[in-house]
């Protein structure tokens, strides 16, 4: 999800640039001073290069001129900006394990070591968001697309508890994994969607205010044999006792 953010956010700030230069008149470039034809390619070629040198060079003639521009423009690039740095930046909510009832280590070094939890107990993350690994569904049968031969549907319900004072967004799909009795392990699958006894937010997080909590489904695919042997998060280890 967050490199689809990304690169969504990227191409936005390359491709607008390109559409108010390709809107404006030729004549309006003429007086400023610029080439239309030249600036069109200088983005094309150098992406958010190009783009930032129009801003700084370009655009401010063109605005004296009164060519006409997107309204806006600089808010809504240096808006995007924001949300760039904000999606690359931002830390996971899961990163590192604040307390552990099997456990008096800690694990948030830079490299943490495994802690295991029962089925049920709750890990407690530095950022303040608390998981417990509540039920495993298996199989699950109505997501809208089957699963592929020989494999089976399954669904790990986490309850997420954001114990803190802030508003926090949870992206379990992508956070959590499932380590099988082969020794393998199994990422989520975005394909298992629909399912009424599963329901998935789909990549699209959940939105979790201060202290608040809610019960959130995964769908992962494991080969038929295969038992769930532990769901991860960071380095928390649940137990299914399988």
């Amino acid at each position: 999800m967050r490199v689809f953010l990304i690169v969504i956010t990227v191409a936005s700030l390359w491709i607008l640039p390109l559409i108010e230069i390709a809107k404006s008149k030729n004549s309006d470039w003429d007086i400023a001073g610029h080439s239309k034809s030249q600036w069109l390619t200088a983005i094309a070629t150098m992406g958010l290069f190009g783009s930032g040198a129009y801003f700084y060079f370009a655009r401010p003639g063109l605005k004296k001129v009164n060519a006409k521009l997107i309204p806006g423009l600089g808010f809504i690039m240096c808006g995007l900006l924001v949300a760039l740095g904000s999606v690359i930046f931002a830390e996971s909510s899961y990163t590192s394990i604040s307390s552990s009832p099997n456990s008096d280590q800690s694990a948030s070094t830079t490299t943490p070591r495994r802690v295991d939890f029962a089925f049920g107990q709750s890990a407690d993350f530095t950022t303040g968001m608390s998981l417990a690994l509540t039920s495993v569904l298996d199989p699950v049968t109505d997501t809208q697309l089957p699963a592929a031969p020989h494999t089976r549907e399954i669904g790990i319900v986490m309850m997420v508890t954001n114990a803190s004072q802030s508003t926090q967004s949870e992206y379990l799909d992508s956070e959590l994994s499932v380590l099988g009795s082969d020794g393998s392990t199994y990422s989520w699958n975005p394909a298992g969607f629909g399912s009424t006894t599963c329901p998935t937010d789909n990549g699209g997080g959940t939105r979790l205010l201060p202290t608040s909590h809610a019960s959130v489904c995964t769908i992962f695919e494991l080969p038929l044999g295969v038992k769930v042997k532990n769901v991860v998060v960071a380095n928390a280890y649940w137990s299914t006792n399988r």
